[in-house]
């Protein structure tokens, strides 16, 4: 079965947890017994029936209505499984939503229609950070119309809003979505509401179904693989894209060093070829003289050559200095870094940046220069080989996606 996962953004309070906990009620996947402990902890805490709670698992959560850690629930649709990725909402723990969204396939943005809560400075953050992780598509879902009267105008003005704000910083109107809901009705999550008669499209999930049947692009087929280790002459690692035969000559990067694959296993079985998601063991026709781990095998025949100068776009979770570390596939990297022009998360705009140090939650167009070379590859041709994290000591100060080499 096929498997998509599904982060869900939006700032606190708009209803994402609920979201996730009517979807496992309306589908099925939810047990009585979890429905039942809902209802029980819900009595408990004197307020009405919350299917937050069914996912929620720290009472802290449960007492204060917001997330703290990334919370993650399968539910199956027809014959795709949907990983649902419930992340934080609150400014304090982006953290966390980076690590709970940088992989996922598609994004659910929740926003409040209400008056007095809307589309917030935060939300627009999650949509940039959705941008910056290669987010593909995008469904706002305009949660809590049963307080607004199921108003299509308010509907309207929400999703014309983010749209403006979406195609500002680059994501096209072809690749994103507004549905009308109520998370804690149940309304046009699996079926569709009779209260939003003039909402002419279909429920959340049949969105989501649509698009994990597109059939993925992509943007480079040429073999990548990430070698992870060694062990007795044979080279573990992952491939990322295209694929790879016996008889292939290969070359590792940044070493630049070759040879010809003597043979190939998958999950312990002998075979002619690997290919993308594969973690195969090669063997070479001569043995390395040196450890790979951390480093890229492609063809040999490809001209390809590793960087250590890049323009990148980053996002900074903490002060992030003109001196610097990043990690990039398993390596860590002194980097020194000059700023450029500073991009608002919240409206898009660009200004010439002033100063070595970008601020938490701010945005910046950077160029990189590394202490030594990495085989890395714009972002949008490679999100494995093309996105950057940075470190201040042992600390995670910003993400960041390789837009050109140098």
């Amino acid at each position: 079965m096929k498997i998509k996962r599904v982060t869900l953004l939006g700032h606190k309070d708009h209803g994402k947890s609920t979201l996730i906990g009517n979807l496992l009620i309306s589908t099925g996947t939810a047990t009585k017994d979890r429905i039942n402990e809902a209802r029980r902890i819900s009595r408990s805490l004197g307020r009405q029936f919350e299917p937050a709670f069914i996912l929620d698992s720290f009472s802290e959560e449960r007492e204060g209505g917001l997330t703290i850690d990334t919370t993650r629930v399968q539910i199956r649709y027809k014959d795709i499984g949907f990983e649902f990725i419930d992340v934080p909402g609150h400014e304090e723990l982006i953290k966390n939503m980076i690590s709970g969204a940088s992989y996922a396939d598609f994004a659910v943005l929740i926003v409040s229609a209400k008056r007095d809560e809307g589309i917030m400075d935060q939300t627009k953050r999650h949509l940039f950070l959705a941008k910056i992780f290669g987010i593909k598509k995008i469904i706002i879902a305009v949660n809590k119309m049963d307080s607004i009267g199921y108003s299509e105008e308010r509907f309207g003005s929400v999703a014309k809003s983010i749209g403006a704000y979406l195609e500002k910083i680059g994501i096209d109107s072809r690749d994103y979505e507004a549905i009308p809901i109520s998370a804690y009705g149940s309304e046009n999550l699996v079926k569709k509401s009779d209260k939003m008669k003039w909402y002419r499209g279909k429920t959340l999930l049949d969105i989501l179904y649509e698009m994990g049947r597109e059939k993925e692009k992509k943007p480079k087929n040429n073999f990548r693989m990430i070698i992870q280790g060694e062990s007795d002459g044979r080279y573990f690692g992952r491939v990322v894209s295209g694929t790879a035969k016996v008889s292939d000559e290969i070359k590792i990067l940044p070493r630049n060093d070759w040879g010809r694959i003597k043979r190939l296993y998958v999950k312990g079985k002998s075979v002619r070829k690997c290919r993308d998601g594969d973690n195969p063991a090669i063997e070479l026709d001569e043995e390395l003289k040196f450890n790979p781990r951390g480093m890229v095998a492609l063809p040999r025949s490809e001209e390809f050559n590793a960087s250590r100068r890049f323009m990148a776009l980053i996002f900074a979770t903490e002060p992030m200095r003109s001196e610097s570390t990043i990690k990039f596939i398993g390596n860590q990297i002194r980097a020194r870094i000059k700023f450029i022009d500073e991009i608002s998360t919240t409206d898009g705009e660009r200004k010439k940046m002033r100063g070595k140090e970008l601020a938490p939650l701010k945005a910046a167009s950077v160029e990189i220069i590394l202490e030594k070379e990495i085989p890395a590859e714009n972002f949008n041709e490679s999100q494995e080989l093309g996105r950057l994290l940075f470190y201040s000591g042992e600390a995670l100060s910003g993400v960041g996606i390789i837009e050109r080499k140098l």
